[in-house]
């Protein structure tokens, strides 16, 4: 006997139905019961696609939920009734239904007036048969649907459909990814395109503009970036200009060139308002410009005009008489010449105002004074870096050159002999230098190392400068073997008659240096930070230890590790003057 199915139920027989009345006769009969078997609900499967791979879909053969409450697999015939049941081996399949009965078939009884087999949710329970066959095979009942037959296939593995589905999104993202690289690329192409054409139309707009102001201007002088002094770039015009201003003022041209302007800058304005007077009855013209007015007024803009016109018409009479006038064709143009008489007559204004009052006489001295010192930093720093390029190349030490400022170097002071100390007389005399020569202060921050670094690179520019001018003088030849291969014989002959040109004693070692200035007392030195106009910060070897010390909010740098003990290292040398020697060694005993 085999035992009943699990997940089945058993319809309770009823008496005056055809299985009710079946079932009877077979328990007479001493026959197994054999009902109809319950399956239990089947979930949706997977069905195998045909779609090269693409997502599942839902079987309608399989779905639940689809036909009111029942949850059976159910096939509707032509006639609209809802089959229950499954197709047995060796049997056949017709338009309805067929129950597993052993070996038999048992065409399914209609139920509910003929529309179902059995009631909504239930189906009688069939119990097992043994297989004459062998061993049933594993696959899913066959149902046929109006002449049509459907068969379930193995269920495939859902991993493997898995793999397949993230496979081909994968390859889908890999797809579109260089689909995207590839629009990027030509939205980067299209972007240089249009930069590249943006471009040509901008030069294409500024060369139009060019030749448009060419055309404009055709005819006119080129115009000249506008300098502090516009007389410096037309020096043919400045010797021309100046007398000019000294005749129409009545200055005596005899005079020298600063008492004539000393002369020129006193002339008052008349009081009047007129722009000129005539001392003499028939005589000329003296005119009284008022330097401390603006230059646009009525008596300063015709006196400027005056001035034009002389240079104008001087230059005319000259061309004129002769082919060529002393003024370039370039230069010869009236909006020049008007320039460069206003430049003047500035020059003149601030000469004026600076002595106008006492206190801008102290303002414009001091300048001056200032203006002159800077002037000798400025020279001595240019040969120090001179030296200090050519120190670079020779030993390798780096930012030599960047210890170089203008704004580091000593003052260089004109020295007043009825004030000057007895010590400095004493300092002047033992440096060998005569009354003339200025003394040097320096500063207090700085360390006896950068101090003869900075005498090294003087000594070594100034001994550079003698071995050139040297090879200047050795440079010179004889005139007699720079005529040119072309001389006739007679003028050979002439060149030779004459007295041969002296030679230059050729001198093998440079020139002998002195010293030009004398140094100051350490206690005399400047106390003032260092400073600089380039926001140039000094280096940590370039500063003594003992300013350091006193001063430790200081901004420094770290570099230059080969200064640390140059005057160790110089202090024996022939590199240093003799004086400089002691000067330093008097140095650092003051910073100790």
């Amino acid at each position: 006997m085999y035992g009943m199915p699990q997940n089945t139920q058993r319809r309770p027989s009823d008496p005056n139905s055809q299985l009710g009345q079946d079932t009877q006769r077979q328990q007479q009969r001493h026959e197994p019961f054999v009902a109809p078997l319950v399956l239990p609900p089947l979930q949706p499967q997977l069905s195998p696609l045909e779609n090269n791979g693409g997502l599942p879909r839902m079987d309608p053969f399989f779905s639940t939920g689809q036909q009111g409450a029942s949850r059976e697999p159910q096939v509707m015939t032509n006639d609209g009734m809802y089959l229950f049941g499954r197709q047995v081996h060796g049997g056949s399949a017709s338009g309805q239904g067929t129950l597993y009965q052993g070996t038999s078939l048992v065409q399914g009884t209609p139920y509910n007036n003929g529309t179902h087999l059995f009631p909504y949710g239930e189906s009688p329970s069939l119990a097992p048969q043994p297989n004459q066959r062998g061993p049933t095979p594993d696959y899913q009942p066959l149902f046929s649907v109006a002449g049509g037959s459907y068969m379930n296939q193995p269920s495939p593995d859902p991993s493997t459909n898995l793999h397949s589905t993230v496979a081909q999104a994968v390859s889908q993202i890999h797809r579109l990814t260089e689909t995207s690289d590839q629009h990027t690329n030509q939205d980067a192409l299209m972007n240089a395109c249009l930069q590249k054409v943006s471009e040509c139309l901008g030069t294409a707009e500024k060369k139009i503009e060019k030749l448009e102001n060419e055309g404009a201007d055709k005819g006119k002088p080129p115009k000249k970036a506008a300098t502090k002094n516009i007389l410096n770039n037309h020096p043919i015009l400045k010797p021309l200009i100046h007398p000019i201003f000294f005749e129409l003022c009545g200055v005596d041209p005899s005079l020298g060139k600063a008492k004539r302007v000393e002369v020129l800058i006193g002339i008052k304005p008349l009081p009047n308002g007129e722009p000129f007077e005539i001392l003499i009855e028939g005589g000329p013209k003296v005119w009284r410009p008022n330097w401390l007015g603006k230059i646009d007024s009525t008596v300063n803009a015709k006196f400027v005009q005056e001035v034009v016109d002389r240079v104008w018409n001087n230059e005319m009479n000259l061309r004129s008489n002769s082919s060529q006038g002393e003024i370039p064709d370039e230069d010869f143009t009236r909006s020049i010449i008007t320039e460069c008489a206003k430049g003047y007559w500035r020059n003149i204004h601030k000469q004026v105002d600076d002595k106008s009052s006492a206190e801008k006489v102290d303002k414009a001295e001091r300048r001056k004074v200032t203006l002159r010192r800077r002037g000798r930093r400025q020279h001595a720093s240019k040969s120090r870096r001179k030296a200090a390029l050519q120190y670079e190349k020779e030993t390798g030490h780096k930012d030599a050159i960047a210890m170089i400022d203008t704004d580091f170097a000593s003052e260089t002071l004109t020295c007043d002999e009825a004030t000057l100390s007895n010590d400095s007389k004493m300092r002047r005399q033992e440096a060998g230098v005569g009354k003339a020569a200025k003394k040097a202060v320096g500063f207090q921050w700085q360390s006896v190392d950068y101090v003869t670094f900075l005498r090294f690179l003087t000594l070594k520019s100034m001994q550079d400068d003698g071995a050139m001018s040297n090879n200047d003088e050795e440079a010179a030849e004889d005139p007699l073997t720079t005529q040119d291969d072309t001389t006739t014989a007679s003028k050979k002959v002439a060149t030779t008659s004459q007295r041969p040109t002296k030679r230059r004693k050729t001198v093998p070692n440079p020139k002998k240096v002195f010293k030009k200035v004398f140094d100051v007392s350490p206690d005399h030195l400047t106390d003032r930070a260092p400073s600089s106009g380039k926001n140039s910060v000094p280096f940590a070897n370039m500063v003594s230890a003992k300013w350091r010390e006193s001063h430790p909010d200081m901004k420094l740098l770290e570099g230059v590790p080969w200064l640390g003990g140059f005057y160790e290292r110089m202090k024996d040398s022939k590199e240093l003057f003799d004086e400089d020697l002691t000067y330093l060694q008097e140095l650092e005993d003051w910073h100790l």
